[in-house]
């Protein structure tokens, strides 16, 4: 198992608590408020008064996924924790509809009662292990972003070959799915990325956020579009306007961590 490397929580703790997965911690800095798995896992963050807004770089980068697009109607969601990807497509997306789905019922009211989670009708939230929803579930979804943790790492039931046939079979005919893994001296990450590989015949990106120990995996349903390097520069440029995020780092880390598939991908560029 991948495990996450652990950090001293910051900032003064307002709540605790444990589950069947471990203990989940709260803490209030004078910007942020930040959940934390284990003690020291930093699991979601939000500036307080706005959970709109992403705060933690790998989040972020979950979000590199609307250059390729850029108008999903609907979503999956595995793994809550706090909601800020929830909260954030719910304010941007109007037209999205959510279905989040999170094992921990207590991280769900966690994430209502201290992370500003909307009541929407167009999310609704599931309380069940990501991979037997997935297996059951009869929608279609533009994206679908895997951020599930414990407190040891990325949980085991979303590592299978198995799990990621069915998130393909589930996705749109231009769809994504994104999933946030941790880079380990560990065989775990390369065999999970393997089996996104078979699962999604190679057409896959990583994207190492800087600085974290943190890949986000990107892999596509159909081969992706050959686009000249310029007109997807301005895609990028234009959400970094809309979102104040850097996308165009985005797009540079992409093509150059990638550089063979890129070129194979976007034959122009």
């Amino acid at each position: 198992m991948i495990k996450p490397t652990r950090i001293a929580p910051e900032g003064n703790l307002i709540h605790r608590t444990d589950d069947q997965h471990g203990v989940i911690e709260i803490y209030d800095d004078e910007l942020t408020r930040t959940m934390y798995f284990g003690g020291r896992a930093k699991q979601s963050s939000m500036y307080l008064g706005n959970s709109a807004i992403l705060v933690l770089s790998y989040a972020q980068a979950m979000v590199s996924s609307l250059m390729f697009m850029n108008d999903p109607r609907s979503m999956l969601l595995i793994g809550l924790g706090g909601g800020s990807l929830a909260s954030f497509f719910l304010h941007h997306y109007p037209k999205c509809q959510i279905e989040g789905v999170e094992s921990s019922e207590k991280v769900v009211k966690l994430a209502y009662a201290y992370f500003d989670l909307p009541v929407d009708p167009r999310m609704n939230i599931h309380i069940k292990d990501g991979s037997e929803f997935i297996r059951e579930s009869q929608l279609q979804y533009d994206i679908e972003m895997i951020d599930a943790f414990d407190d040891d790492g990325v949980s085991n039931s979303v590592c299978t070959q198995v799990f990621f046939d069915n998130c393909r079979a589930r996705l749109s005919q231009q769809g994504i799915m994104v999933i946030n893994l941790w880079l380990s001296k560990s065989c775990a990450f390369q065999q999970i990325t393997d089996n996104i590989r078979k699962s999604f015949d190679n057409q896959i990106l990583l994207l190492p956020v800087n600085g974290h120990g943190n890949i986000i995996v990107l892999a596509f349903n159909q081969p992706v579009p050959a686009k000249w390097r310029k007109k997807f520069y301005q895609e990028a440029l234009t959400l970094q306007n809309r979102f104040g995020i850097d996308f165009p780092a985005f797009l540079h880390t992409l093509y150059h961590y990638n550089t063979p598939l890129i070129r194979r991908m976007f034959p122009f560029i």
